[in-house]
């Protein structure tokens, strides 16, 4: 009879390391595979646009100061890098590249401290290979989410690797070895030297049976950022224990809870698998050579092809169960908004159901639906609110996303105060994103050049004195704005085109240049008085910007959008007369339907200077009053009932508080306050006045 040790022998060597070609088919289909899916359906440049809006934003400026302060905090070498990296996501291939490598250095470290803990013709050697595919596969999850972990996956890298390094060091150099890696750890990569302490205890105690080594090295881990972060960085005790690390208040926590606890679960993985394997270890020999057997049976062949089921299966599994895909719409809206492909953000928003859309997917189709020339006629095929159209209300959570839209619309808009300010916001929040310091040196000339303007006695649409005035390399506004491009110019990816506008400030500016077209657009229409205000509404910022320009299309449009949003139809018929100011021949459609609900609610006549209101809006209106009035004691029913023909109308907004239903049934809680009653016992309709 075989005794239990010789058993062991057995289970152990009667199989060669796996090194053969069954292994590398399986690694190399499967990262392969994570590369494509990356690079084609998650879209590495979708992440990027969203940096310093959805994300936060990678800094980082290639400035000797800048680099030396960054990289001497503690995990500051890891921030670093990975803002470094992220700025390739620019170009899919190469973000679709690093992911996969971040992957693979994942999932390789983790094999190999399974092979140093067993050696390498142990169990873990012949399949920790195949069971190290698994936290490399996580890593997927992340980005399928749209979140962007890359300090605290590439600090988890490091981490493995270090622990493997540490193993390979000589018996009397290792102790002093694990005290320079675990301090150097920290402030290479940050808390995650409390994992190298742990993994690094684990193969003292079961890998070199030294239980007193693997307690010791857990606890001086545990000590580490106390010493190094508190003693002498001077970080509190919770910031030194959250450097780059998913367990504390730092950048990595800030994910919904289901992709931050899969990080968190991804750190806890490889001391788990080593757990496991010396659990499994120490079972009975005999049933180690019956779990060995299971392993081996059906040839090679039959190994390679239920690997690549299980694996399949796992991979099926996390595209489905994590896929947050009103998330990826609202980064594609983000790329196809900073891209002015409008057409593109409807269509896009066209996907998102109206319960998906937040303040700032309606603000960004209010924007669309403008530059498409479809504002006056769309808007209530769309989710809206009024919070949502200029975002200035105090509803409207105050971060990142409402820094840029705000400072973009309001720049749009002529507001150029309002845009500084929050331009600034965002620079205060982000750092020195490219974007910020571009749209603030605009900023500067355009407020500039107005008051040079001012002073002389100019007329403002004078372009030869623009040209004139652009040519003063003196000028307080173009010195500002030399000093912001100059320091976009440090951008990785965005010098060259600093380099560019500060070589059109030095020069004189030729008549086509679009980017000072835009300065000179915005000059034209801002406020150039003094205003005192108490609060600033949306009323009052519209209805500025048309007195000092009346012929500000965009503030004229977007202050009917909002006297709509608001029900305030009485307003919005006040400013019919400005249509004329505009060129229009026809009266947008949800400007018709105001008129009538205003009409058939007053019974006055409204004067349309000499326009008509389009039969089939009339027919539209009589058809949903008839509709309506056998649901008038049950509301909540009839905004299910009508919500398939009506729904896109300013009708069903303005009876339900409710819009862009297109044809989804909505559930009574679903219901919105609504603005008025609609039907008083008939309808007037309205015709020429």
């Amino acid at each position: 009879m075989q005794s239990t040790e010789s058993l062991a022998r057995a289970g152990s060597h009667s199989e060669s390391p796996a090194c053969g070609w069954d292994r590398w088919l399986v690694q190399g289909l499967f990262y392969a595979g994570l590369l494509a899916y990356v690079w084609l359906l998650i879209q590495p440049r979708l992440i990027y646009d969203a940096f310093g809006i959805y994300l936060p934003y990678p800094e980082f400026v290639l400035d000797g100061i800048w680099l030396q302060q960054a990289v001497t905090r503690p995990g500051g070498f890891v921030e670093v890098s990975a803002a470094f990296l992220s700025q390739w996501f620019f170009a899919p291939p190469l973000g679709a590249l690093i992911v996969t490598a971040i992957a693979a250095l994942i999932g390789f470290g983790t094999q190999r401290l399974l092979q140093e803990l067993g050696g390498a013709a142990s169990r873990e050697a012949r399949h920790g290979w195949f069971v190290s595919l698994f936290p490399a596969l996580s890593v997927l999850v992340f980005y399928q989410f749209y979140y962007h972990p890359l300090a605290a996956l590439l600090a988890l890298a490091i981490c493995l690797w270090v622990a493997v390094v540490h193993q390979m060091v000589a018996n009397s150099w290792r102790p002093v070895a694990f005290a320079a890696f675990c301090v150097g750890l920290y402030h290479l990569a940050g808390t995650v030297c409390l994992l190298f302490g742990l993994l690094s205890g684990i193969w003292y105690v079961a890998g070199k049976r030294r239980p007193i080594a693997g307690a010791v090295a857990i606890a001086f881990s545990v000590l580490a950022p106390w010493l190094a972060g508190v003693q002498l960085f001077h970080l509190t005790v919770l910031e030194a224990y959250s450097v780059a690390w998913p367990f504390g208040t730092g950048n990595a926590s800030d994910m919904e809870a289901w992709p931050l606890n899969a990080l968190r679960c991804l750190f806890l993985f490889p001391p788990g698998l080593l757990l496991i394997a010396v659990f499994c270890r120490s079972l009975p020999p005999p049933l180690q050579v019956r779990c060995a057997g299971w392993s081996r049976c059906g040839g090679r062949i039959v190994r390679v092809m239920w690997q690549l089921v299980v694996l399949a299966a796992a991979v099926a599994a996390v595209l489905s169960f994590s896929r947050a895909l009103h998330r990826e719409r609202r980064f594609e809206m983000v790329h196809f908004a900073l891209q002015q492909q409008w057409d593109q953000v409807l269509r896009v928003a066209r996907q998102l159901s109206p319960s998906r859309h937040d303040w700032f997917s309606r603000h960004l189709v209010n924007r669309a639906l403008y530059h498409t020339g479809q504002l006056g006629d769309a808007q209530f095929s769309f989710s809206q609110t009024p919070a949502a159209l200029l975002l200035l209300a105090d509803e409207v959570p105050h971060g990142a996303p409402k820094f840029w839209m705000l400072s973009e619309i309001a720049w749009e808009l002529g507001d150029v105060n309002l845009a500084e300010q929050w331009t600034f916001q965002r620079l205060e929040a982000l750092g020195e994103c490219p974007s910020a310091l571009e749209r603030l040196a605009q900023i500067c000339l355009a407020k500039d050049r107005t008051a040079e303007a001012s002073q002389a006695g100019e007329p403002l649409a004078n372009s030869a004195g623009v040209r004139e005035r652009l040519a003063d390399v003196s000028s307080p506004g173009r010195e500002a704005a030399r000093i912001l491009l100059n320091r976009m110019a440090k951008n990785v990816l965005y010098g060259h085109r600093a380099r560019a506008l500060l070589e059109r400030l030095d020069a004189p500016s030729p008549a086509g240049d679009s980017w000072l077209q835009d300065v000179e657009r915005v000059r034209v229409l801002r406020c150039s008085d003094d205003r005192v205000f108490q609060t600033y509404s949306e009323e009052f910022m519209l209805d500025s910007l048309l007195r000092a320009n009346p012929r500000n299309r965009m503030a004229f449009e977007y202050l009917m959008a909002f006297y709509l949003a608001c029900c305030r139809t009485d307003k919005l018929v006040e400013h019919l007369p400005r249509l004329n100011d505009f060129g229009y021949r026809e009266i947008p459609r949800h400007y018709e339907e105001a008129i009538l609900i205003h009409t058939n609610e007053t019974s006055q006549a409204v004067a349309l200077g000499g326009r008509k209101i389009r039969p089939e809006t009339v027919r539209h209106f009589r058809r949903f009053i008839d509709r309506l009035l056998p649901w008038q004691q049950q509301p909540p029913l009839a905004v299910g009932a009508l919500a398939d023909e009506f729904g896109g109308s300013y009708f069903y907004y303005y009876a339900f508080g409710i819009s862009g239903t297109g044809g989804a049934r909505r559930s009574p809680a679903a219901q919105g306050p609504g603005c008025g009653v609609l039907v008083d016992g008939g309808a007037h309709t309205g015709g020429r006045r």
